[in-house]
Order: C-alpha cells, then sequence, then structure tokens
C-alpha cells in the first residue's frame, strides 16, 4: 500500500470513526452528568469495587483472538465460528465463577448490595460474546459506519433506562441497568445489520493456530487490567466508598480526551498499520506522523483540562463532586502520554511481537505495583501523583523495545513531540491563573478556554505547522483557511 492509500484508508475510516466516538463521548458525558447529579459518589464507588472482575473476565473471553483474526489476512468462516463459539463457552464460564464467587467478594468488601449486583451484571458477560466477531470482522475490513450507529442508538436508549431507574430511587442498580441495556442493544443491533453469522463448525487446527498468536497478548492484557484496576479494589477496600467515587471520576474524566481524540484514530490505526507491516521504512513514516497530529491536540486539551478542572467540576457534576477536581488535575499530567505508550506497543503488535508486549507488560507491572503499594497508604491523591510518575516510566519501557526492534529511540521519540507538549504548556498558563481569581466559575472556564485556544492555535497557524494544516484541510474550516 502506498503512502498516499495510507492517508485515504485513515481518513476515510476515521470518518465514521470520528462520528461513532464523538457523539457517543457527547452522549455519555451529558448522561452522566446526569446520573451523577442523582447518585452519589458512594454508588460509582460501589461499582468501581467490582470493575477489575469483569475487566479480567472480558479479556478471557476473547484471549487476544480478535486481534489474531485482523492480523490473519486470509482468516475464513472457519475461523471466526472457531473463535464465536469459543467466545460464548468461556464467558459463560466466567459467569458461573463469579456467580458463585458474589457472596465472597460481598464479604471481602462489606458491601452486601454486591452479591446481586455482580449476578446481574455478569450476565452481560455472555450477552457480549454474541457479538463480539461481528465487530471484529467490522474493524478487520476498515467498517466503523456500522459499530458507529450501534454504539450511538444503544448509548442513547441505554442512557434513558438508566437516567429512569436514578429517577424512580434505584440508587446503584441504575448503572447497572444501564450498562448491561446497552450491551443487549449492542448485541442484538449488530445482528441485524451485519451480514455475519455463525456455521456450526468448530476446528482445532484454526484455534491452535490463533492461540499461538493470541496467547501472550492474552496474559499482557490481564496483566495491564488487573493493575489498573487493583489500586481502585484496594481503595475500594480500606477507604471509604466516597473516596473511590471521587477517584473512579477523575481518572474517568482525566481519560475522556485520550478516548475522544485518540480513539477515532486509535481504533483505525492497528488494522492500517497491520496491512504495511513488512515495510518498516513506511510504518515509521506512518507512525511518526500519527505521534504529532495527537500530540498536536492531546498535549493541548489535557493541559487545558488539567488548568479548569474545578470549574468544570463545579459546572457540570456539582460541588458535591468537588474533590475529584485535584484528581483530574493530576491524573490529566501523567495521561497525555498514553498515546505514545499505546502507538509504541502498536508497532510491536503488527510486527507480530506479543512476546515482547507480555515481557513489557510483566516488568511494567511489576515496577508499578511497588510505586503504588508505596503511595496507597499515604493518601488517594498520593496514589494519582504516583501513577502520573509511573506513566513515564512505563513510556520509556515501551520506547526501549520500540527501539531495539526498529531503531525508534526515546531521544528520538521525545524530539517528535517536545515542541507541542512545551507550546501547550506555555499556552495554558492564562487558562490555569484565571482560576485564581475572583470571579464566576463560569466566567473562569470561558475565558481559559478563549485565551488558552487563541494562543495555541495562533501561534500554530502563524508557523503554519503542518500537522496543524493537515488537520484543517480534513474539516470544512479548509475553505476559510487555505492552507497548504
Amino acid at each position: 500500500m502506498s503512502d498516499i492509500n495510507v492517508k485515504k484508508e485513515t481518513i476515510k475510516s476515521t470518518k465514521w470513526s470520528a462520528t461513532g466516538q464523538y457523539t457517543n463521548t457527547l452522549v455519555s458525558f451529558l448522561i452522566g452528568v446526569v446520573l451523577a447529579r442523582i447518585l452519589s459518589p458512594s454508588d460509582y464507588g460501589i461499582v468501581g469495587m467490582i470493575s477489575i472482575f469483569f475487566a479480567i473476565a472480558g479479556i478471557i473471553t476473547d484471549s487476544g483472538f480478535g486481534l489474531a483474526l485482523i492480523r490473519k489476512r486470509d482468516a475464513t468462516d472457519k475461523d471466526f465460528s472457531t473463535v464465536f463459539y469459543f467466545n460464548f463457552v468461556v464467558s459463560f464460564l466466567c459467569y458461573i465463577i463469579l456467580f458463585l464467587c458474589s457472596p465472597l467478594i460481598a464479604v471481602f468488601f462489606n458491601q452486601p448490595v454486591l452479591r446481586g449486583l455482580i449476578r446481574i451484571s455478569a450476565l452481560s458477560l455472555v450477552i457480549g460474546s454474541l457479538g463480539s466477531i461481528q465487530y471484529t470482522i467490522l474493524a478487520k475490513n476498515l467498517n466503523f459506519k456500522r459499530p458507529a450507529v450501534i454504539s450511538i442508538i444503544s448509548n442513547v436508549l441505554s442512557g434513558c433506562i438508566g437516567i429512569g431507574y436514578a429517577y424512580s430511587g434505584y440508587g446503584v442498580w441504575a448503572l447497572v441497568a444501564q450498562s448491561l441495556s446497552k450491551t443487549i442493544i449492542s448485541v442484538i443491533s449488530v445482528w441485524f445489520l451485519t451480514s455475519w453469522h455463525p456455521k456450526l463448525y468448530f476446528s482445532f487446527s484454526s484455534f491452535r493456530e490463533l492461540f499461538k498468536v493470541g496467547s501472550a497478548l492474552l496474559v499482557s492484557r490481564i496483566l495491564a487490567s488487573v493493575y489498573s484496576h487493583f489500586i481502585p479494589l484496594l481503595i475500594g477496600k480500606f477507604y471509604a466508598p466516597e473516596a473511590l467515587g471521587y477517584y473512579s471520576k477523575g481518572q474517568r474524566i482525566s481519560l475522556l480526551p485520550n478516548t475522544a481524540i485518540y480513539g477515532v484514530v486509535g481504533s483505525v490505526t492497528m488494522p492500517i498499520l497491520s496491512k504495511i507491516q513488512d515495510d518498516d521504512e513506511r510504518l515509521i513514516n506512518v507512525y511518526n506522523k500519527y505521534i504529532k497530529v495527537f500530540s498536536l491536540v492531546i498535549f493541548f486539551v489535557m493541559f487545558l483540562l488539567a488548568a479548569i478542572a474545578k470549574p468544570l467540576v463545579i459546572l457540570f457534576y456539582s460541588e458535591k463532586w468537588l474533590p475529584s477536581a485535584a484528581y483530574i488535575s493530576v491524573f490529566c499530567l501523567g495521561y497525555m502520554f498514553s498515546h505514545i505508550s499505546q502507538l509504541n506497543l502498536n508497532l510491536l503488535m503488527v510486527k507480530g511481537r506479543t512476546d515482547l508486549n507480555l515481557k513489557i507488560e510483566v516488568w511494567k507491572k511489576i515496577i508499578w505495583t511497588c510505586g503504588l503499594l508505596i503511595a496507597l497508604p499515604i493518601s488517594v491523591m498520593a496514589v494519582c501523583v504516583m501513577t502520573a510518575i509511573l506513566v513515564q516510566v512505563s513510556l520509556f519501557i515501551n520506547i526501549y523495545y520500540t527501539k531495539k526492534m526498529m531503531g525508534l529511540g526515546y531521544v528520538e521519540q521525545w524530539k517528535i513531540f517536545l515542541p507541542y507538549l512545551l507550546i501547550a504548556g506555555f499556552c495554558n498558563l492564562p487558562a490555569f491563573a484565571i482560576t485564581y481569581l475572583n470571579v464566576h466559575y463560569i466566567l473562569q472556564i470561558f475565558v481559559g478556554i478563549t485565551l488558552s485556544s487563541t494562543l495555541y492555535f495562533g501561534f500554530l497557524y502563524r508557523r503554519r505547522d503542518e500537522n496543524l494544516v493537515d488537520l484543517i484541510n480534513l474539516t470544512p474550516l479548509k475553505k476559510y483557511f487555505h492552507l497548504k
């Protein structure tokens, strides 16, 4: 595939990925605002206590087969049907285990409500497995239109259901109803809107072939999931549910920019990079371009969110959620580098080095465990600060292996994105300063966003930054700027 084809494929695939991602982010945000104003921080904390169990079960259900199918160029109906039945059986076994273990989990957290909560919520694992292969096929074919439509429909309908339950006084069960109904609607929709359906056969040779690719990824994803949910689990155990609610809300909000921005093109980079996996020079060139474009936007948005977190929390979630604002600011300073780490891992995976991915995760999680266990007894804020530090450690480790395999080292990569980091940090100083003035929080938000955005994008525009030019030329704004 030529460079221009890579660009066209990215733009074409991003169109519907962006439509779905931005619409869903907006819908989820608005629904989350309504629910957060009705429900209490402890309701979110209770749900956060059990998130680790569902995350691990979901990864085990997939077992890395999704990526293996995407990477396999000549995947057949035999391969898809084999993985479909495997996913269903494993998801059912995971449900049985969670059902039987729910009383023990409720005792561990001293929250009796968790027993019934787990047994109902875990149904989404089995139901979700029935539509996983259809989504994999759509991603493999770079068809992001149908997933976007399905996701929008399921988010809106399930959000209405959740809000209805919340207004009716069901408390934490409103979050369960929202999550479960979203899964049901998504699966029903993808079955009606896709032509593929499982055939009545299972191939052990196909299973073994795909498992060789997915097995190392399975272990690394389990490790990553365990450690990403490990600290919330301990916070839920040793601190009040409200503390976990504030922590979870702060983490979730700080991840929104990466989800909304990297999630748009990030979801299509793996299939596209897989198409040029045999041409290292082209692979690196495309990777460098992705890093620059993502960094241009993500660094600015993350700095801005960190700066105006306090007035934003008051505006959207009310003052009862104010303690989460400080967590948002600290998380943003760490997570702004997540897209770089993920793209480095994508390079390894498209080259088929899932073994390196596993090795990386093992080393990173050993380091993360030591750091976070040191911070946990101090305070929840100490955990946030340590997380931001450990993100940088993870970035260094990820790049180290990219350097060994493709010659793209730590210093070289910092040179790629450092200019945008420095400019974004400097231009967001006005937004940060305005929050210390004795003015209304809405005025703080409006003035902060206006000043910092004008400084940042105005500076890049005057420099005729090539990546800003590319972004503008992808939007309707191009007819007003005429940049080349």
